[in-house]
């Protein structure tokens, strides 16, 4: 991590990888918590909870459904 922000090739992935699960069809967004990026993305059906994964730059993943 940086003070002056995350590294620009971890940006450029990171938003390689929000725009191939957006054009999956999920719902995605890329957050910049002090310096470090992750990728969250939601899909949802009407009524149901919907499944989220959430992706950092260090390679750690959570899903929850």
């Amino acid at each position: 991590m940086s003070p002056r922000g995350p590294d620009p090739q971890a940006a450029a992935r990171m938003h390689a990888i929000a725009a191939d699960l957006a054009t999956a069809g999920l719902d995605t967004q890329v957050h910049d918590t002090r310096g470090v990026l992750d990728v969250t993305a939601r899909l949802g059906e009407p009524g149901a909870k919907p499944i989220e994964v959430i992706m950092d730059d260090d390679g750690y993943a959570q899903v929850s459904y």
